[in-house]
């Protein structure tokens, strides 16, 4: 960030994508699956017939979820239901009753992207579009790019880039109030998330210091900062206590079996790359002969 005057829409590498722009990626890559699918029956010649209808069937499914996903889309950008409607032919009141499902499942997914299951493992709710949005979308530019036609449209700035390059990043301020309804859709769910807390204060200082050097209000703005890096700080020293190393008991005296990885709500091998979601899985893991180092204090 350089100048004072447009630092609130200056967007960086590290800036997340809106939330239209991740619903586009999901949208995309339900358009190559579709694609695929349909190509499949072009060389049909020959095929039993209860595979055709299987894979027509599939086809349809995935114009369905096409369908679906285009309305989350507009919806996301702001588009109307009436608008919606207009396009599809029908009322506001059609398109909405047709598709809120859709749009309520996507929104509930954003405000809150992580769930456990009975295993007591993390996982994402979001598709995979919208978590890893940047590769998802470079694998659709090469995708598109390797099945383009003579007779389509070639952008001239971006030929490569055809999805990605279009794909819409937050500036400071919409950044800061999606943190801030996030951060209070958390706060309302639970007592303390502090696993998910942890990284959005520290998103928060990251913008603003930026801000802070771009000359806006500096005084408050690091003020801000490092009340957000000790709001942090205070995050982790919650879960260092409330997940402390896991240890097992050995010949030669207690190991570290596991430790706590707050980014992923997972515990990690000290030896091996390993990843457990239960406490149970990761002493196990532990117990099946890895040279494990001894914990401080023990």
């Amino acid at each position: 960030m350089s100048n004072r005057d447009d630092v609130w829409t200056q967007i960086d590498a590290d800036s997340p994508y809106t939330d239209d722009a991740r619903a586009l990626v999901v949208l995309a890559t339900i358009a190559r699956e579709l694609s695929d699918s349909a190509r499949a029956l072009v060389a049909a010649n020959g095929r039993p017939e209860p595979t055709l209808v299987r894979e027509a069937a599939r086809v349809v499914a995935n114009a369905e979820r096409l369908l679906a996903a285009s309305v989350v889309t507009c919806r996301a950008a702001g588009n109307s239901w009436k608008d919606i409607g207009d396009s599809l032919g029908v009322t506001k009141q059609t398109a909405q009753g047709r598709f809120t499902s859709a749009v309520e499942q996507w929104e509930d997914a954003l405000a809150k992207p992580e769930a456990i299951d009975e295993s007591g493992r993390r996982y994402s709710r979001l598709p995979h579009g919208a978590v890893f949005t940047a590769a998802v979308a470079a694998e659709l530019d090469g995708w598109a790019v390797r099945h383009r036609e003579a007779h389509q449209f070639v952008p001239r700035d971006n030929p490569n880039s055809p999805l990605s390059a279009g794909l819409r990043r937050m500036g400071p301020f919409e950044e800061q109030l999606d943190i801030s309804s996030r951060r209070r859709r958390l706060l309302e769910d639970h007592i303390f998330p502090a696993a998910q807390l942890a990284p959005l204060y520290d998103r928060e200082a990251v913008l603003h210091e930026r801000l802070a050097d771009a000359g806006v209000d500096p005084a408050a703005n690091r003020a801000a900062a490092d009340k957000a890096r000790a709001r942090a700080e205070e995050c982790r020293e919650h879960l260092a206590k409330t997940y402390p190393p896991l240890t097992i008991d050995t010949p030669s005296g207690p190991r570290i079996a596991a430790t706590w990885e707050a980014s992923v709500g997972k515990y990690r091998c000290p030896v091996c790359p390993a990843l457990n979601g239960t406490t149970a899985a990761a002493i196990k893991h532990a117990e099946t002969g890895h040279e494990l180092p001894v914990p401080p204090g023990l």
